[in-house]
């Protein structure tokens, strides 16, 4: 995920993921710090750590390029 994001592990964590999980609060209600990831078609995907509830968005993991 650092690698297709171009950032640094720091970013990673203290920026995009938070972005990430702030822009799809709507749809994790009650969950905390998802996993997050992408698809074939390199949309966000969101999983509950603790259910292994997932996600799936129409939002292009490339917008969050740092």
């Amino acid at each position: 995920m650092i690698r297709k994001l171009k950032t640094t592990e720091d970013g990673w964590h203290y920026k995009i993921k938070k972005k990430i999980i702030d822009d799809h609060k709507d749809i994790l209600k009650g969950v905390r710090n998802p996993d997050v990831g992408f698809d074939e078609a390199d949309n966000v995907i969101l999983r509950d750590r603790q259910t292994g509830k997932t996600f799936r968005t129409d939002t292009p993991i490339n917008i969050y390029e740092d």
